[in-house]
């Protein structure tokens, strides 16, 4: 049987918001305010938060706020596990700005 943990630590992306902030005259979008949730699964609490720290770091080095930060233990697959909400605004070429 395969076991959805294996592979201990992981992180999980995920796109959770996507509001257009700008158009152009065209209608087409310039500035959007995006929104991301990733979740880091590990076997120890201080692992996953060693790794959400990490995350964390990298991506306020790229002009991504981070909103929020939890962290639970799932009991029937013994994982903890740190929930980091992201959010930034991006223009069309990628850029982000705080």
């Amino acid at each position: 049987a395969i076991n959805a943990m294996d592979g201990l630590p992981f992180a999980v992306v995920a796109h959770s918001g996507h509001g257009t902030l700008n158009k152009d005259e065209r209608g087409a979008e310039l500035i959007a305010q995006l929104a991301y949730t990733v979740r880091v699964y590990g076997t120890e609490l201080e692992q996953v938060d060693g790794l959400s720290a990490s995350l964390i770091n990298i991506y306020n080095s790229m002009g991504i706020d981070i909103s929020s930060y939890s962290t639970a233990y799932n009991e029937p697959t013994e994982t903890h596990f740190s929930t980091i909400g992201l959010s930034c605004k991006a223009d069309r070429r990628g850029a982000t700005y705080r």
